[in-house]
């Protein structure tokens, strides 16, 4: 029995990345600031569904760390993981969470929102805190 959701979700306001209606083979840490997501394979993904984008979102910030060596990507698609790619954001090498930002198109009205990561590593590309979208 699946549960009706309430209203659209808004993409525009900050979102921590643990907030999903479904993700395949992830795995959360938490500390005493934050819960992040780890345990990121590639191919792997998350899901929300009735995400509203309105007349389009044009961009992408995500909090990211990044300390395998290898660059890793987090494909944003719409409607199903293969759906369309509306923008690839490259999560570099980093010491720490750092800011990520990518274009979007093809975002507008209501749709799932896929994330789909990707990297050349393999395994446990990376940790995500949080993202935004904007206008």
């Amino acid at each position: 029995n699946e549960l009706k959701q309430v209203e659209a979700f808004d993409p525009y306001r900050k979102v921590e990345a643990e907030t999903i209606a479904w993700g395949y083979g992830l795995k959360t840490r938490e500390t005493d600031r934050a819960i992040y997501i780890n345990n990121i394979d590639d191919g792997e993904f998350l899901m929300l569904k009735g995400v509203d984008f309105k007349k389009g979102a044009r961009r992408l910030k995500v909090s990211a760390s990044n300390e395998k060596g290898s660059p890793a990507y987090i494909e944003v698609r719409i409607d199903s993981p293969n759906g369309p790619l509306c923008g690839r954001v490259k999560i570099e090498p980093t010491n720490g969470f750092k800011t990520f930002t990518c274009q979007l198109k093809g975002m507008s009205d209501v749709h799932k929102l896929y994330s789909v990561f990707k990297g050349e590593s393999g395994s446990d590309l990376f940790e995500w805190d949080w993202w935004q979208m904007s206008r």
